[in-house]
């Protein structure tokens, strides 16, 4: 009797956030198609996600909550994946979070197991580093920027498999670490899909979204220095001075405080609104006016494909990474550039006016649950097959 083969997912924790979004999406997905799912995180710490997973995927809580994947913490975060690797022997793991994905590949070498292990990088990862030294300027900090490069050229070639989740990022990532080119292959994440459609048409139980009310304009994400909520509201600002119109944004982070003083100066807190996490976000994007992707930079941009997805207007800055992609070079809607709060104002003031690019279906269907599952069974070589 043969047995079903396994597919892990490493994550390093599941909070809310588009990586773990997206992970979710697929393995609900490829369950379907008679694997053995186990989705491996470094903790648990009550996720919201938990409950969206089937019965019949085994959760692995490694405890190991660390905040940071450091060169520090190395040994404490590859030795349970190794661990794992070593007792489990899953035929094929995929790791998706940029130090992690070199701790990974660790992990698999000293375990020696024949796990297929695929690697996924959702951001540019040099940015990411020196966002991180930013924050923690330290020895340590430093001396692991001047190593990831080397790290990348020395490990990422133990990986049967890179993929990244747009391309342009596949040919940054390409450039930025001298990889030959088709080295990395290029796989939209899974993000269309039937549960979100259904999930847009449930009630939003929010005053600001009853009938005769002022617009919403969206934002949806973690409150972070790269989403740059700050522009939004900038804008948002501007857009009040000519427009009765409200502003929304879902999510959580550290930012939270300088974004709410920021609302203050700005005089406009009778009109912004930071509820914080929302488990069906996609509702709240259904009925909201414009929604819009204010990031300093991005891989692949989830949140844009779904607002498109349930067929809202959408904006986004021209950022590093797939927003320009998605948009098609702006033919599904409007580019502005990164930072500029006067730009992204007057593209909303005409969104709210009616004039907005719709988006062709058609289009979204390489964005689809379908669609996304086929190619990483495929790249990971689950179907018998290496080739996208």
């Amino acid at each position: 009797m043969n047995c079903k083969k396994r597919i892990a997912f490493l994550l390093s924790d599941l909070r809310f956030g588009g990586i773990p979004t997206v992970t979710v999406n697929l393995i609900n997905s490829i369950v379907k198609h008679d694997y053995s799912i186990d989705l491996v995180t470094l903790t648990v710490d009550n996720s919201p996600y938990l409950s969206q997973l089937p019965a019949n995927v085994r959760v692995i809580d490694l405890k190991r909550p660390i905040p940071d994947a450091t060169l520090k913490n190395a040994i404490r975060i590859i030795k349970p994946i190794y661990h794992y690797l070593k007792t489990e022997k899953p035929d094929f793991l995929i790791s998706s979070l940029w130090m992690y994905n070199s701790f990974a590949i660790g992990a698999k070498l000293i375990a020696n197991t024949s796990t297929k292990l695929t690697i996924v990088e959702h951001d540019h990862l040099l940015i990411e580093l020196k966002d991180f030294k930013s924050q923690s300027n330290n020895f340590l900090s430093g001396l692991q920027t001047k190593l990831l490069p080397t790290l990348v050229t020395l490990l990422y070639p133990f990986a049967d498999k890179i993929v990244a989740v747009s391309q342009g990022l596949t040919r940054d990532l390409e450039a930025e670490f001298k990889l030959k080119s088709g080295a990395i292959a290029a796989i939209y994440n899974p993000i269309v899909n039937p549960k979100l459609l259904a999930k847009a048409k449930e009630s939003v139980n929010h005053p600001w979204f009853a009938e005769g009310q002022p617009p919403v304009i969206l934002g949806v994400g973690r409150l972070s220095e790269e989403k740059d909520f700050g522009t939004l509201i900038r804008a948002f600002a501007k857009v009040r001075q000519k427009s009765n119109a409200r502003l929304m944004i879902l999510g959580e982070g550290k930012e939270r405080s300088a974004l709410e003083k920021l609302v203050q100066e700005l005089g406009i807190e009778n009109d912004v609104l930071m509820p914080g996490f929302e488990s069906n976000p996609y509702a709240y994007m259904a009925r909201a006016s414009v929604f819009i992707l204010s990031s300093l930079r991005e891989g692949l941009p989830t949140v844009l494909i779904e607002a498109m997805a349930v067929g809202t207007p959408v904006i986004s800055t021209d950022c590093k990474g797939g927003a320009r992609e998605i948009l098609a070079e702006g033919k599904f809607g409007e580019l502005v550039d990164v930072g500029n709060a006067r730009a992204m104002a007057a593209a909303i003031l005409e969104a709210l006016e009616g004039r907005f690019k719709a988006v062709d279906k058609a289009w979204l269907e390489q964005f689809t649950l379908e669609s996304a599952t086929q190619r990483y069974l495929d790249a990971i070589g689950a179907n018998q097959s290496g080739d996208l």
